[in-house]
């Protein structure tokens, strides 16, 4: 065991290592601008752990380094600490569309709540740290939703409590001025089913074909801005029959493997990515730092695929 986590730990620097040498993109430049350090050491770097305050980009960098290490070697002690584990632990470690977790100093929120989640999956009594979850970022509220797949079942009670933070979450959306788009956004409507076919598959691709990637992405950009453009993103064009397609290959292959790994990681890439499908708008309308999470179960997924086909 030790043997993998030194080697995830290995991994992990070399495939990071040169991002200690990064700056400030988007939205850590006005962090950086409104940062007054208080001159203690240990105020100063809780700041930064935090992602309130920044002073020192390498020391910064490295704390997203060490967190995205740490998730990484607790995928591989969640999901039971084997052969499977480990492969789906490295080929989650560097994998491309985690970057704006993994590398972007903004996104450590959605990492850290990552890493709240897999301590209560690896060790039970970790579990009560998820009503800690949504002080770091939303992304992990449905968490209890994979028990319906994953022992002890009854731990799926604990999700009506997102139904407490709903407001808050729809509170935080954020989006332009003016009525239709408020409404469209936010509103669950026959044409949020177009649109969450469209984003899952967009997704799924995007995660096991990492190669366009970027803070913002055209698919889907313009929705809610006019009636025109999100009637456009919302229609059933070739992307929402081609979607529908993979969606119910996708489901058959979860629910035909649904006592093995197969199985479970699907199940876990659809409880973490539901809630970024684009039924209620969150913040915006595509962004990587959303797959981080549901990406563990499809790369769970894919390396149970591998061994069995060896």
């Amino acid at each position: 065991m030790w043997l993998r986590i030194n080697i995830l730990i290995l991994i992990n620097l070399l495939f990071y290592w040169r991002t200690l040498k990064y700056g400030y993109v988007s939205d850590d430049m006005l962090v950086k601008a409104a940062s007054k350090p208080t001159g203690k050491f240990w105020p100063d770097l809780w700041s930064e752990f935090r992602g309130v305050c920044y002073f020192n980009s390498k020391r910064e960098h490295a704390i997203s380094l060490i967190i995205h290490t740490i998730n990484s070697i607790l995928v591989y002690l969640a999901f039971g600490a084997d052969k499977v584990s480990f492969w789906a632990a490295m080929l989650w470690a560097i994998n491309p569309v985690n970057n704006q977790c993994a590398i972007w100093l903004s996104g450590k929120a959605y990492s850290m709540s990552v890493m709240l989640i897999l301590l209560g999956i690896w060790f039970k009594p970790f579990i009560p740290l998820y009503f800690y979850v949504y002080h770091w970022g939303i992304n992990g509220i449905v968490y209890p939703l994979v028990y319906v797949n994953m022992h002890p079942h009854w731990l799926v009670l604990l999700f009506p409590l997102y139904f407490i933070v709903r407001r808050k979450i729809l509170k935080d959306i954020k989006t332009v001025k003016g009525d239709v788009s408020t409404k469209r956004m936010k509103s669950i409507s026959p044409e949020k089913f177009s649109l969450a076919i469209k984003t899952f598959s967009y997704y799924f691709i995007t995660a096991l074909f990492p190669i366009r990637l970027g803070m913002y992405h055209e698919f889907g950009y313009p929705y809610g801005l006019t009636k025109k453009d999100s009637d456009d993103v919302s229609k059933l064009d070739a992307h929402f029959w081609l979607g529908l397609i993979l969606c119910i290959l996708f489901a058959y292959l979860m629910f035909s493997n649904w006592n093995n790994g197969i199985g479970l990681g699907l199940w876990w890439w659809c409880v973490f990515i539901s809630m970024w499908s684009n039924v209620i708008v969150i913040q915006q309308f595509i962004a990587e730092r959303y797959v981080y999470c549901a990406n563990i179960g499809l790369m769970y997924a894919l390396s149970c695929i591998i061994w069995r086909l060896l």
